[in-house]
């Protein structure tokens, strides 16, 4: 039996074995259990139900034992595992609504309900067909540095675009494809590729103090910008705290989007780590170190702790500042 994050229960005669696969290594154990010659006294077809029972239990606890391993490890391991999923985007999903004479033009296009992948453009071939093929313009994209991009195989590509064009020709195996062999290419970072920064023990006794400096800034920037209303009070309230505690919890609840669960997760940090990944080499032990019980994912109280706030000043806020970024992104619209 197969579950989720690369555990398997298989039952073999009379034994259980779990397998975790992660992080480049095997973990098995084995549960074994005896089965029928220690059930006396009872008969055949008594025996047999009893057997069935054990055997049903033991599969019960060690799927359960495999899903307890599967959420314990780094949080920065394999953080980019739903990106390289490359599921499909549905273009039709993120139409705006128009007039019904270009609806009805859209529904006569087949690309506007045609599902295609990261790197693909849809095309309407000779016999009226929705096709996927792989892009083949990257030019509203200028040849600036700011564009620049690294990918997981330490190369750098101009913009994002070129990046997921040179996955979409690798992972078919056409011309044009820079990295030959490569079926998988995707975003590690923004920036053209360097070097790992160190993080020396120093520097990362000091991370958490730049961390909330810069959450600071970045939450004072988003005032200045567009005006945060209620919002304007937790500004004022980080700059007047020498720790910056209500910055620090923004942003947590910033980071908290999909779900809202008060619980940060891989995916939900891809894009921080992308941005500051090339700037901070204390940012993933950081991260890992936040993650005190190691199940993937970090907490607002974990949250808090790592980055130094008192406990009195870790605060659920959350609700409300979710409710005013909705507020504001109608009154955009």
């Amino acid at each position: 039996m197969r579950g989720t994050g690369g555990k398997v229960a298989d039952v073999r005669g009379r034994g259980v074995v779990c397998v975790w696969e992660g992080e480049g290594r095997n973990d098995e154990r084995k549960m074994q259990v005896q089965g029928g010659s220690n059930i006396r006294g009872a008969s055949g077809k008594d025996q047999n139900m009893a057997i069935g029972g054990i055997l049903l239990r033991l599969v019960v606890f060690a799927l359960v034992f495999c899903s307890t391993l599967a959420t314990h490890g780094s949080i920065s391991s394999d953080l980019f595992e739903d990106d390289i999923k490359d599921m499909p985007h549905a273009e039709a999903d993120s139409l705006p609504e128009a007039s019904s004479d270009v609806m009805s033009a859209r529904f006569r296009n087949p690309c506007y309900t045609k599902e295609c992948y990261r790197g693909e453009m849809c095309i309407v071939d000779d016999k009226e067909q929705a096709q996927c093929v792989c892009n083949t313009d990257c030019s509203y994209y200028a040849e600036e540095p700011r564009y620049q991009v690294c990918s997981n195989t330490n190369h750098t590509y101009l913009s994002e675009c070129d990046l997921d064009k040179d996955h979409c020709l690798c992972k078919h195996k056409l011309p044009g494809c820079s990295q030959p062999g490569v079926d998988k290419i995707y975003l590690d970072y923004y920036s053209s590729c360097r070097e790992p920064l160190p993080c020396s023990e120093h520097s990362a006794q000091q991370f958490p103090l730049r961390m909330r400096n810069w959450m600071f800034v970045i939450m004072e920037a988003m005032a200045q910008r567009a005006g945060l209303g209620e919002y304007q009070e937790m500004v004022t309230e980080a700059a007047q705290n020498e720790r910056h505690a209500h910055a620090v919890i923004w942003k947590f609840c910033d980071l908290d989007s999909d779900p809202q669960d008060r619980h940060v997760s891989k995916r939900e940090l891809q894009y921080t780590v992308r941005s500051l990944r090339a700037l901070e080499g204390c940012l993933l032990p950081f991260l890992d170190s936040c993650d005190q019980d190691e199940n993937r994912v970090i907490t607002l109280q974990e949250w808090g702790q790592c980055l130094g706030l008192q406990h009195s000043e870790i605060t659920d806020r959350c609700v409300a500042i979710h409710r005013h970024k909705a507020e504001t992104s109608e009154r955009e619209q």
